[in-house]
């Protein structure tokens, strides 16, 4: 069962920094064809509305645990590794689904609305400092009409710089987590 928990939370890490570099490196102009539906047309098939390039990269996280576990001649489960996919893929449609988001919420949701936040799961966001604050996001709005008036072209609407700068210090921890994760079976 630990395997099967294991699992999730590398997949989760993995998607989160995999997401973040789709979103703010060359890899957009892959990543983008998974944004065209807009938050109020979205229905649960926009989960696996992606370029081929980003479909294997953001999976591959789930299978982190277990070419690191099988390497170290640990025992797990091809069960619990299948079930964890089984997992992910059905937690990934209920979250493209509006009218199912009364089961994860709207966390999802909001990141196609506003696409510079809400990257992975919330507890990685809330970590990380990238969720999504209605207040913050009517701040830099304001700031970014400001922008846009004082000259063409500035104010890209980003949630902040800082919500990404916040990104890098946790990836020293979010690696520790899963080396003392892997420690564990060991």
């Amino acid at each position: 069962m630990l395997f099967l928990f294991a699992t999730l939370a590398v997949h989760d890490l993995w998607f989160y920094f995999s997401h973040i570099l789709m979103h703010k490196t060359w890899l957009y102009k892959y990543h983008s064809q998974h944004h065209i539906h807009s938050d109020e047309v979205m229905i649960w098939r926009d989960t696996y509305h992606a370029h081929w390039i980003e479909t294997p990269l953001q999976g591959l996280g789930a299978f982190l645990p277990a070419a690191f576990l099988s390497y170290r001649n640990i025992r797990w489960s091809y069960l619990e590794l299948g079930l964890a996919i089984l997992y992910l893929n059905v937690r990934g449609c209920i979250q493209h689904e509006p009218r199912l988001s009364w089961l994860f919420g709207k966390h999802h949701i909001q990141h196609h609305e506003f696409q510079l936040c809400n990257y992975g799961q919330p507890w990685i966001d809330w970590l990380a400092g990238t969720e999504f604050h209605h207040q913050q996001h009517k701040q830099q709005q304001q700031r970014s009409e400001l922008s846009t008036a004082g000259q063409a072209g500035a104010g890209s609407g980003s949630i902040s710089s800082s919500a990404t700068a916040a990104v890098i210090p946790w990836s020293i921890p979010a690696l520790f987590f899963c080396v003392v994760l892997g420690a564990a079976y060991t």
